[in-house]
């Protein structure tokens, strides 16, 4: 049985991307998703997208197609974000990401993303204060950094294999009662 997301999480990052360099004017190579080992940092002020967790907002929704035998199961999802703001101006940095988020525009961007590249809903929720979390590098000395966590609603459908009966023979059998 296979299954196919139609809403990935890399659209996620993708928008969620294209976004961050809206609010901030960072370039791409300073906007990265989470940070592998052995790989370094972009150097100067940067934001790096770490996912941490999805919660199922509703029940799921079942759509059975017999003409291609399969099964579509539509959910949404509350997929948090960590936002990991680094540089001189981390705090202000955070701070207008978490507001810009929380506003407006937020919405009108995320829709107009994702109907120019493949339609998949994505819709901003809510973002949190940012939180100062200095971080301790490899030289000992200590690190702005500010988080905020991003709440999005990510609607996706899973579409699976389904065998369905077509036709049936039914053969009557004779049936003796009991007294």
């Amino acid at each position: 049985m296979t299954s196919l997301l139609t809403t990935p999480e890399d659209a996620l990052f993708t928008v969620l991307s294209a976004w961050i360099i809206s609010v901030t004017g960072l370039d791409q190579n300073h906007v990265v998703q989470g940070l592998g080992n052995g790989v370094p940092p972009p150097a100067g002020t940067f934001v790096c997208m770490t996912g941490l967790s999805q919660k199922l907002l509703s029940a799921f929704e079942l759509e059975y197609t017999p003409v291609n035998n399969t099964e579509a199961i539509t959910y949404s999802t509350d997929h948090v974000v960590q936002l990991d703001c680094y540089g001189p101006t981390a705090a202000d940095l955070a701070m207008a990401l978490a507001i810009s988020f929380n506003a407006e525009p937020a919405c009108t961007f995320f829709e107009a993303f994702a109907a120019a590249n493949g339609g998949y809903t994505i819709d901003p929720l809510y973002a949190d204060d940012p939180v100062s979390m200095p971080l301790t590098n490899g030289e000992q000395q200590y690190e702005k950094r500010y988080v905020i966590k991003c709440h999005t609603q990510l609607d996706t459908s899973l579409a699976l294999a389904m065998q369905f009966m077509a036709s049936a023979k039914v053969t009557p059998v004779n049936v003796e009662t009991i007294h």
